[in-house]
């Protein structure tokens, strides 16, 4: 339990308390069974666990989307605290994570960057209902709160174009990168970069 604190400490905002990741110190118990403990796990008051496993991929295919080890979920439960609960807070409704941790032989299906951060547990998509509801969590993002990459993200269709917001934190290492991608094209307009917060 001492390196998984240390962990904590390095990684988080000093700012952050420790009390949310308490349930998380019992993962190395059952990180390797596929028991409903881990996936109803609380990473903080309104994100779960499974939020970040499930992949209707990882199903297809008969993965094991497991979270590997304490560090990956600490991880994502840093993401929860210094990204996902404050926008939660911000727009007052639930937020969907369409993709969280993948592991390798999963993003390698959804044909993921070698280098992707989902696989450190570091990143995920937030679905978006519309454009106008991408954009607000985009811009809330950007102007306020510490980041590592965010990414606009729209897929042009017939009828309506889907969007989602990608989004990582890497602790002390955030670059606070923002950028924009249409249609898939890997070729991202970078904007101005975001104002680093505490």
């Amino acid at each position: 339990y001492i390196n998984v604190y240390c962990f904590m400490v390095s990684y988080l905002p000093p700012s952050s308390a420790v009390k949310p990741w308490e349930g998380i110190l019992n993962l190395n118990v059952v990180k390797r069974t596929r028991h409903k403990y881990i996936y109803t796990m609380k990473l903080t008051e309104h994100f779960r666990l499974g939020e970040f496993t499930r992949s209707a991929s990882a199903k297809a295919h008969d993965i094991d989307n497991s979270v590997p080890d304490v560090e990956t979920a600490m991880r994502l439960a840093a993401l929860c605290v210094c990204i996902l609960e404050p926008l939660r807070e911000h727009v007052g409704h639930p937020i969907r994570i369409s993709s969280g941790y993948r592991c390798p032989e999963l993003n390698a299906i959804v044909h993921g960057s070698a280098t992707s951060q989902h696989m450190t547990g570091e990143a995920c998509d937030i679905a978006a209902a519309s454009e106008e509801e991408a954009e607000e969590y985009f811009q809330y993002i950007r102007r306020n709160l510490d980041f590592d990459q965010l990414i606009f993200e729209r897929m042009l269709g017939q009828r309506q174009d889907i969007c989602w917001i990608h989004v990582s934190y890497a602790g002390r290492r955030n670059r606070h990168e923002v950028m924009r991608a249409d249609d898939g094209r890997t070729s991202y307009h970078e904007q101005k970069v975001a104002t680093s917060k505490p």
